[in-house]
């Protein structure tokens, strides 16, 4: 089962071997021939924690049954009624329904936060990430090689 908690530095052990190892996970997040760049534990919380501060957002860690295997986080954008969110899992676990999952505790959790709206956005290429999206209610609109998204929550 998938839930989510706020990043600690508990988790980045986990996070920091996906983000240095997963070659699959760094083409879709970086490019095509990108390699993962090796990121120590100290310096992956670091990371997420100067993101937060620059962005006045807020970073999780997504597990599956306790285990770390990907982040989500969001922004507040627009006066604070939607939040802008993103998120990936470790290319292992792709296929499995796992991103769906994730998408939808992140609907749940951003409504109790009393968000009205979600929005992400994705690479054209990155069929399977409109894919997650699409199955959780979005709405799309494409512009030159990006996929916007917006989900209402209700």
């Amino acid at each position: 089962m998938i839930s989510i908690e706020v990043i600690d530095r508990k988790h980045c052990e986990a996070l920091s071997l996906i983000v240095s190892t997963d070659t699959e996970l760094a083409r879709h997040l970086y490019g095509q021939g990108k390699a993962p760049a090796p990121t120590s534990e100290y310096e992956f919380f670091e990371q997420c924690k100067r993101w937060e501060h620059k962005n006045g957002g807020f970073c999780y860690a997504v597990l599956l049954d306790g285990v770390a295997i990907g982040t989500a986080s969001y922004v507040p954008i627009r006066g604070g009624e939607t939040a802008g969110v993103g998120f990936y899992i470790s290319s292992k676990y792709w296929g499995k329904g796992y991103g769906t999952e994730l998408l939808n505790e992140l609907k749940n959790t951003l409504k109790e936060k009393g968000f009205k709206y979600i929005t992400g956005n994705m690479p054209k290429s990155n069929i399977a990430s409109k894919r997650v999206f699409e199955k959780c209610g979005a709405k799309f609109k494409e512009c030159g090689d990006r996929v916007y998204s917006v989900i209402e929550l209700q």
